[in-house]
């Protein structure tokens, strides 16, 4: 005998439950419309979940939706289960899920969705139009949708008959999924939980069918096999001898990470600039929202004495870009006049200058329309001092290190990214000089807006704040340093994970802070941070405008921009 709860969907009095908690974890999705018209719930029902409650979201506007799932993360046997199905009139509909099979998952169905009306963030996969979103533990995530053709007025559009039948097939669909209480536990882990520990990942995602196995490519991170099987049968969900491999890995990899679980790797990352060309083409460098890893090399080689202070990446410069960062934060240590090594400061790194430059045009090479700045800053001599820093040297190694790749200022500085593409015959790294006599063809230095003394979150939330009042920084680049003050107590790893959620609430694709920055630099970008998903969605949104959304006639255009700093949703 089945009940509806208010808030919990279908409660089954023999659904078996694991764990201790009943509220387990949450997080903030935000659907931005920009669209003319309405996104309207369809349909949504829930099981087990305490947050899963949808409203419509109007147009030109946001709103955030608060997902909480029903039990905490020491269980397996689950059915945890949330669905909303939305839609645009005149572009069809699209679906929500979350789900626990054993972990949290979110995603988003596309296929309903009209290309030729709509453009969609994140971008559905190739196959079945289903879009990752993983779970960020506390954080924040974001879908947008925008008018293809940005002049369309809600009068123009007629819900068409391709739309209905869209619309009656998810109806259908949605009620014959519902008949199932249960959800299957084996999903593509592969895909969803891409381990930061894990530099490479070749293997494709898969599905797992009920009762079918293999454990050969789940991670195994902090825990052994074995012993993540005596911690999970001591939970009380099954006897040791009955878990099977494969679960005791996913098992260890909850509980190496179940604070925070990366992003999800959804493949769009790598080649952003060019899914969405059509959007941003018009839009400059120097305007557009630029993710940006601090110290981008430092995830190897530092000295044990250092690494905890002074190392803040976990993945190498061709991952980083690979995941979406398209500006490295580079600071070069020399041991000798033409030996060169990525720095952090006096800390020194195994990561020579010519291997991190090798990296980056390799990467640029394997795309179409992806443009990477290299921000040149903090030059240290880590060896024979007397001799003093070799500029000269430096510079020589660089332009030859890159060849045909760098694209001049005078060609590139100002420039909308169609013009580059159209102009720079191929070249797409940006070279930025903050050391003495520039090249002809360097751009000039990035503007650096360090936040002193932001010994805690409100006073780097209240530094940010006020930055952002000043308006206007130039017309060259700027990057806003997001993280903490490091000293003894507090490292950048540990200053990264405990302000994650907090930073995620300031800087998401709607957010105004997120508008109005030009490149955001943080620590660790793949396990505790959204900026790549943020500056895409938010260069959407200042592609699709013809002025700054942050600014007065932005506002005036009936956009909302959420100020970041009170992020009440009428969805909570």
């Amino acid at each position: 005998m089945q009940e509806r709860t208010e808030g919990h969907g279908v409660m089954d009095a023999s659904t078996k439950f694991i764990g201790w908690s009943s509220s387990g974890p949450a997080a903030t999705l935000w659907i931005a419309n920009d669209t003319s018209q309405t996104v309207k719930v369809k349909k949504q029902t829930s099981y087990h979940m305490p947050g899963w409650k949808f409203v419509d979201v109007p147009p030109r506007s946001c709103k955030s939706f608060k997902i909480m799932f029903a039990q905490g993360w020491f269980k397996f046997e689950t059915s945890d289960k949330g669905t909303a199905i939305f839609e645009v009139l005149g572009g069809g509909t699209f679906k929500v899920v979350a789900s626990w099979g054993p972990f949290p998952r979110l995603s988003v169905d596309w296929k309903g969705v009209d290309a030729d009306a709509i453009t969609v963030f994140p971008p559905p996969n190739a196959d079945d139009k289903v879009c990752d979103l993983g779970w960020s533990e506390d954080g924040t995530m974001c879908l947008l949708l925008q008018d293809k053709v940005s002049s369309r007025h809600p009068t123009d559009i007629e819900p068409s008959a391709v739309s209905n039948a869209l619309l009656e097939d998810a109806l259908e669909t949605q009620d014959s999924q519902e008949a199932e209480v249960s959800v299957e536990p084996c999903l593509e882990f592969d895909h969803l939980w891409a381990s930061p520990y894990q530099e490479a990942r070749n293997s494709s995602p898969r599905k797992c069918s009920s009762g079918s196995h293999s454990s050969s490519a789940y991670p195994r991170l902090q825990f052994e096999t074995q012993d993540a099987k005596k911690i999970f049968a001591a939970l009380g969900p099954s006897d040791e001898d009955k878990i099977t491999d494969e679960d005791a890995s996913k098992f260890a990899l909850a509980l190496a990470s179940k604070e925070r679980t990366p992003m999800p790797v959804g493949g769009w990352e790598r080649n952003w600039m060019e899914k969405y060309a059509d959007v941003i083409g018009g839009l400059t460098l120097e305007k557009m929202s630029l993710p940006c890893s601090h110290d981008s090399g430092t995830y190897s080689g530092i000295s044990p004495f250092a690494q905890m202070y002074a190392k803040t990446q976990s993945l190498s410069i061709s991952r980083q870009l690979e995941l979406g960062i398209r500006v490295l934060d580079i600071r070069i240590g020399q041991y000798s006049p033409g030996n060169y090594i990525i720095s952090h400061d006096i800390w020194r790194t195994d990561y020579t200058l010519a291997n991190a430059l090798k990296e980056v045009k390799e990467f640029v090479d394997s795309t179409e329309k992806e443009i990477v700045v290299l921000d040149f800053h903090r030059f240290n001599v880590l060896m024979w001092k007397d001799m003093g820093f070799d500029f000269k040297a430096l510079r020589t190694q660089i332009k030859a290190a890159l060849g045909e790749h760098y694209i001049p200022a005078l060609v590139g500085k100002g420039k909308t990214l169609n013009e580059i593409w159209e102009n720079s015959a191929g070249r797409r790294i940006i070279v930025c000089w903050n050391g003495p006599s520039p090249d002809e063809y360097m751009w000039p230095r990035v503007d650096q807006h360090w936040y002193q003394h932001a010994n805690d979150l409100t006073d780097l939330g209240r530094a940010i704040s006020e930055d952002i009042k000043k308006g206007e920084k130039g017309d060259g680049f700027w990057s806003m340093c997001v993280f903490r003050t490091v000293d003894f107590d507090h490292t950048p790893h540990s200053n990264a994970k405990d302000a994650f959620s907090e930073i995620e609430g300031w800087f998401f694709g709607c957010s105004k802070w997120t508008q109005a920055a030009n490149i955001i630099a943080v620590d660790f970008f793949y396990e505790f941070s959204n900026v790549v998903q943020a500056c895409v969605c938010a260069n959407l949104l200042k592609g699709r405008h013809d002025v700054p959304l942050v600014s007065p006639q932005g506002l005036d255009q009936g956009w909302v921009i959420v100020d970041p700093i009170d992020v009440s949703g009428d969805g909570h």
